[in-house]
């Protein structure tokens, strides 16, 4: 789930923890195999060539307005 993602600790499966930041979406658009969330596959396709960095921009800024469901 996307909503809340913008701003929170990720866990990766690596054991590291990075911020979700508009750095770290972007990356996980165009290399989604390097920071992988503990407990998921490297699934996601990259998005690295295949959609416009207009496009990339708008994917990262939608992200950050999704609002956590959670209290």
């Amino acid at each position: 789930d996307l909503a809340g993602l913008y701003g929170s600790e990720v866990r990766l499966n690596d054991g590291r923890a990075v911020h979700a930041d508009e750095n770290y979406i972007r990356r996980s658009l165009l290399f989604p195999a390097r920071e992988v969330v503990r407990g998921y596959g490297a699934v996601m396709p990259s998005y690295s060539g295949q959609i416009s960095e207009s496009d990339i921009r708008g994917l990262v800024e939608y992200i950050k307005a999704l609002k956590s469901e959670k209290p």
